[in-house]
């Protein structure tokens, strides 16, 4: 199975197919076209040394346009802002000297929950997330574990034992007008 969608060290979002690159929360971060190849470039080579003359080929010769290695170094460069990268300690990009990049962020694949159901053991699907739109148009995640139902059941036995408890309470201290409480219920 081929996944369009993968994680960026669980920080981003990158969408191979598209090349739309978000954060956690959602919100696209901006990339120019020659950075969203040199991304992709990265993902689909993830921990492998790529020199700056594989990236000319496969970005801009690929589209038919002749550059030199500034542009990688800037593309690059560029590549590295947004993803709030730095080259003195890389959490995604990894200068190599004289070589090329590395791309050494951790790419894993997204696995949406229908999938991740079907592959999961019944027994291991304790808790399951809902996502309903309020009248403001705003996500809210409600949780539902299968234990609530014996949570409910157990609350609805404690405010029963409860009342019991009351009523006995009530007849006991007033024994001599006990007529009079019963006659409340």
């Amino acid at each position: 199975m081929s996944h369009n969608k993968v994680t960026l060290n669980q920080n981003y979002f990158f969408d191979i197919e598209s090349k739309v690159l978000t954060n956690l929360v959602g919100d696209v971060i901006s990339l120019g076209e020659n950075e969203k190849r040199v991304l992709s470039a990265f993902v689909s080579n993830e921990n492998t040394v790529i020199s700056k003359k594989q990236l000319i080929e496969s970005v801009w010769n690929a589209r038919g346009v002749q550059v030199d290695e500034a542009s990688v170094t800037q593309a690059i460069s560029s590549l590295r802002r947004s993803l709030s990268d730095s080259i003195k300690t890389p959490k995604f990009i990894k200068t190599e000297p004289r070589v090329g990049y590395k791309f050494i962020g951790k790419v894993e694949p997204v696995v949406n929950l229908e999938d991740q159901m079907i592959r999961q053991p019944l027994s291991k699907r304790q808790e399951t997330k809902e996502i309903k739109s309020n009248i403001t148009g705003h996500e809210n995640i409600y949780s539902r574990r299968e234990n609530d139902v014996y949570d409910s059941t157990l609350l609805c036995y404690s405010i029963l034992v409860l009342i019991v408890v009351v009523l006995t309470s009530l007849i006991v201290f007033n024994y001599n007008d006990s007529q009079w409480v019963l006659l409340y219920l």
